[in-house]
């Protein structure tokens, strides 16, 4: 049952942020990605994914940096043999957990809030990063 729970809540986070995956599939590899800016309507925090959708940037409300994260690079590419090169995140959206992961990851518990990724690509990974730290957990593939 438990294994049935995580699968579920893999799926509603990638199913809930689908929007951006489709805006990005019509785009050519040579073609320029948009920023995208998700904002923390409590905090104010900006979440911003670079134009290579490769690295997220969390800035505060007064213009100060908290952290930049590049999830492939630093959780992935050493843990996955899908892709040569790194692939760009394709979903990129805040979410609420509907799980609780406290048994693996104490920062994050049912019902918090948190960035939710996917990379492109046949069999791309996803999972959650902390709003706080940018700590990624990887939650399987597609």
């Amino acid at each position: 049952m438990k294994t049935y729970k995580w699968a579920l809540t893999a799926l509603s986070l990638f199913v809930s942020a689908c929007s951006l995956s489709k805006q990005n599939s019509k785009m050519s590899s040579s073609e320029v990605l948009e920023r995208v800016t998700l904002i923390d309507k409590v905090t104010r925090t900006k979440y911003v994914l670079d134009s290579t959708h490769t690295n997220i940037t969390a800035i505060d409300s007064s213009g100060k940096q908290l952290w930049q994260t590049n999830p492939w690079r630093k959780y992935l590419s050493s843990n996955t043999r899908t892709h040569a090169k790194q692939p760009t995140i394709d979903v990129f959206s805040l979410n609420i957990l509907t799980y609780d992961l406290t048994k693996n990851y104490s920062w994050t518990k049912k019902d918090d809030e948190v960035i939710s990724i996917s990379y492109n690509g046949h069999q791309g990974p996803f999972g959650v990063i902390n709003k706080k730290t940018g700590e990624f957990i990887y939650l399987g593939m597609d």
